[in-house]
């Protein structure tokens, strides 16, 4: 079962509404729910079967907002799911990343939005990822890259990052980083707060 509460103005809470809720609120119609990430103004729930249900503001294709949840086509097989501020990403059992969503910056790595899940490093299998605002972190066999918007509000193209050691996994907010390596955890992006 998924509670949600909070503001619902662009349907976020997915209880059918655009209204606020302050106490939790059941979204109705998931079960066997095995993850849930919220983004900016949308959520979205992994479900045991491997499929991808998102509500919100501009996270599900065709919609500007949607409610109540709606599977998103094109995706089978998920094991994990990420978001940023309206974009997405699962990657499946083959660790193919497969992203959608709006793509202002290049977030989805992909020209121009991308209405329908998409794969990006279809060659390369991901070991981690992570979205953050209008930014995504991939972590594959071979690559450590970034792309969308950096902190300072400036696009980033597929940027390899070099750290002192191997990543083995990642992490973004809205406009900061965090890699982890075996020997510690290091940090990038705005320190303003």
């Amino acid at each position: 079962r998924v509670s949600c509460w909070g503001s619902g103005v662009q349907g976020q809470l997915g209880s059918g509404s655009l209204v606020d809720a302050s106490a939790p609120t059941r979204v109705p119609g998931l079960e066997a729910v095995v993850h849930i990430d919220s983004g900016g103004r949308d959520t979205c729930a992994l479900l045991e079967n491997g499929s991808v249900w998102c509500w919100g503001f501009g996270i599900v294709p065709g919609r500007t907002v949607a409610p109540s949840p709606v599977m998103i086509p094109g995706i089978a097989g998920a094991v994990a799911l990420g978001l940023g501020a309206q974009h997405a990403c699962v990657s499946d059992a083959d660790q193919t990343l497969r992203c959608w969503g709006q793509n202002t910056a290049g977030q989805v790595n992909g020209n121009p939005d991308q209405e329908t899940p998409s794969p990006v490093f279809a060659t390369s299998p991901v070991r981690a990822f992570s979205l953050g605002g209008e930014s995504t972190c991939v972590l594959s066999s071979s690559l450590f890259v970034c792309f969308g918007r950096s902190d300072d509000g400036q696009p980033i193209a597929l940027i390899p990052l070099r750290l002192p050691e191997r990543a083995l996994n990642v992490e973004l907010g809205f406009h900061h980083a965090f890699a982890q390596g075996a020997r510690g955890v290091y940090a990038w992006g705005s320190n303003g707060h």
